[in-house]
């Protein structure tokens, strides 16, 4: 992936997480509906002018949107039944961690950046979906009998 497909998915991402449309954000910054579509799939790149404006229609500076912002991931290692597990946090979103035990769920951390109830349940929502899709694996794995 080069740099003007990283950028352009970076605008992509931002204008999905403030919930507006390609044709609003040509609206916001002044062009067609097909220029915020070439800059998101990496054909073409925005003029500096047209980035500050992108950058203020997206409520984000102008060094985030072209660099992401600082620390975008936080590595972490899970041990479960010995052995671990790699990943990563993306910060790039509503960033907030589930921690869990055997016995579910024991907090969450980074709630306030939600700005609704709505947009808290949604994203429980999400968890719930990619835990249960995780189940489903080990269960097809072998790693779990469902039932037990």
């Amino acid at each position: 992936m080069d740099n003007r497909e990283r950028f352009g998915s970076r605008i992509k991402r931002l204008r999905e997480k403030v919930g507006m449309s390609q044709t609003e954000l040509g609206n916001a910054v002044g062009v067609a509906l097909q220029t915020v579509f070439r800059w998101e799939a990496g054909i073409r790149s925005p003029r500096m002018e047209e980035v500050a404006r992108i950058a203020a229609a997206l409520n984000v500076s102008e060094s985030e949107l072209l660099h992401g912002p600082k620390d975008t991931k936080i590595k972490i290692t899970l041990s479960w039944n010995r052995e671990d597990v790699e990943g990563e946090i993306d910060m790039n979103d509503n960033g907030f961690a589930l921690f869990l035990d055997t016995n579910g769920a024991i907090g969450i951390k980074g709630a306030a950046n939600f700005t609704s109830r709505e947009a808290l349940k949604e994203a429980i929502a999400r968890i719930a979906t990619e835990l249960e899709e995780g189940f489903d694996f080990q269960v097809r794995r072998g790693r779990i009998k469902e039932g037990e």
